[in-house]
């Protein structure tokens, strides 16, 4: 077996090896006097630039030091799913998190992803780093997914229609709305009664193809058997 990378001459020299090589697996080696150090995580984290999970190698105590994984989360926001309970809570923290990774919503506890300011933060394209919140919609709490102002900004990510409900899966001018900006694929997952409907799917055909960015094609591949059947479509 290789020899693993020892700690020396601390946490910043362990964490500058993680960025350059991957994490080693032998996080045993570093000294609880070193986890508990406040500043050298702090350092460790700032000489990483973000591309390591610094907080979770630190103590449970920093965890929980509300100064420090705000610190944190604002240099890398996944790193919200290491903090105490009480800080995946706190709706600054949690927030800061998601600004700078919108990904980071799935590790904010669950009274926050009921929270429809947070999840309209969440939910919007001026992060930080541009990045969308693909999959993070099966994590909203499903009352706020039957609000209307919450579907406008979720529906950002085609994927999410998936997760709405059956009202909304079976409301045209929702699956219209999911469909737009080039998302097509969201149609998958409209209603079996729209999937079959010719009428609604020619709509649909023709609102997604204005653009000139989508073909029919792209809509006609989730209708129904019939459908696609349909020589009036084609």
């Amino acid at each position: 077996l290789q020899a693993p990378r020892l700690v020396a001459p601390g946490l910043t020299a362990f964490f500058e090896d993680w960025a350059e090589h991957g994490r080693p697996p032998y996080d045993e080696f570093v000294p609880e006097s070193l986890r508990g150090d406040s500043a050298v995580i702090s350092k460790a984290a700032q000489s990483s630039g973000g591309r390591c999970e610094v907080l979770s190698i630190a103590s449970e105590d920093l965890r929980a030091d509300r100064t420090l994984v705000e610190e944190m989360v604002g240099i890398n926001g996944a790193q919200l799913k290491y903090a105490a309970a009480e800080l995946r809570a706190d709706l600054a923290i949690a927030t800061k998190a998601v600004e700078n990774y919108p990904g980071a919503f799935e590790f904010a506890s669950e009274e926050l992803r009921a929270n429809k300011r947070f999840v309209l933060e969440a939910f919007n394209d001026e992060n930080e780093f541009g990045y969308e919140p693909k999959g993070m919609a099966k994590f909203v709490s499903k009352e706020l997914l039957d609000d209307p102002e919450v579907i406008e900004h979720v529906l950002m990510d085609a994927s999410a229609f998936q997760y709405m409900s059956d009202a909304v899966r079976a409301n045209p001018d929702w699956v219209k709305k999911a469909a737009e900006d080039d998302r097509p694929q969201a149609f998958r997952w409209a209603s079996s009664e729209l999937q079959s409907d010719p009428e609604f799917v020619k709509q649909l055909v023709d609102h997604v193809t204005e653009s000139g960015s989508c073909m029919p094609h792209d809509v006609l591949e989730f209708a129904s058997e019939s459908v696609r059947g349909n020589r009036d479509l084609m």
